[in-house]
């Protein structure tokens, strides 16, 4: 499906000109982790950023790449000549990372819960595009309804949490903020939340909240499948990168 929507752009001048704009190194201020250095090529397209990877929101799907690392412009003598800017590179790519995560998830037989990710070269990444974000649902009667979802404070986090442990389905909360479990609990079966758990459990995610997580329209089931669509862990608050590296090298 995303090989397709792909395909049937990439002559087109928007998606070129996205692919070059995402072709070069992007870094990020030091002082500002948020805010990237080198964002003039992003000017022109629709595009967000996190703490770890910026996308460019396309028609039927988004370009997706991790920034190469920190800039720093000051020192303690004030703001440098931007030819004595210092540049620091993270030792992780993370949207190659999470592109890792993801063909593992497909070896492993669980990545309908991970939005679809394709490699486009020079670290660039084609990814499903996200319809309805979580965070907007659960703000929304109306989307409420129509994923017929219960409102937000209608229900209690421990109890499912001890109707989880009763079902063998344990430390859900290692990987998942406390305002997901709820949706992944209504969203799924026992068997798929703790085939989902041992997956996120053997390459430490953590840090899936409300603002990574959605729903993405199936056209084979004519249904919303809710999805991960930032999955590669927070920064050195998880060992995520270095057990798939040691995948990798096994």
């Amino acid at each position: 499906m995303l090989r397709e929507l792909v395909e049937s752009v990439e002559d087109s001048h928007e998606f070129i000109t996205a692919r070059e704009a995402l072709a070069s190194d992007i870094f990020v201020y030091e002082e500002d982790e948020e805010v990237i250095y080198n964002d003039d090529a992003l000017q022109d397209f629709c595009w967000r950023s996190g703490f770890t990877k910026v996308a460019i929101i396309m028609g039927n799907f988004i370009l997706k790449k991790g920034f190469y690392g920190y800039v720093r412009d000051t020192d303690e003598h004030g703001f440098l000549e931007p030819e004595d800017f210092i540049y620091t590179k993270w030792d992780v790519n993370y949207g190659t990372l999470e592109y890792q995560v993801y063909t593992m998830a497909c070896k492993q037989g669980v990545s309908k819960y991970f939005a679809e990710m394709e490699s486009l070269g020079d670290e660039i990444y084609a990814q499903e595009k996200c319809d309805y974000i979580l965070e907007e649902v659960i703000k929304s009667e109306e989307l409420l309804k129509k994923f017929h979802l219960p409102a937000r404070n209608s229900f209690d986090v421990e109890d499912i949490m001890d109707d989880l442990g009763n079902h063998d389905i344990w430390d859900i909360d290692d990987h998942f903020r406390d305002e997901v479990i709820p949706y992944i609990y209504f969203a799924f079966t026992y068997d798929e939340i703790r085939e989902l758990n041992a997956f996120l459990t053997e390459y430490d995610i953590d840090d899936i909240h409300i603002g990574n997580i959605g729903f993405f329209w199936n056209p084979k089931t004519n249904k919303y499948d809710l999805k991960m669509f930032d999955y590669s862990g927070y920064l050195d608050a998880s060992s995520t990168s270095s057990y798939i590296r040691e995948q990798l090298n096994s």
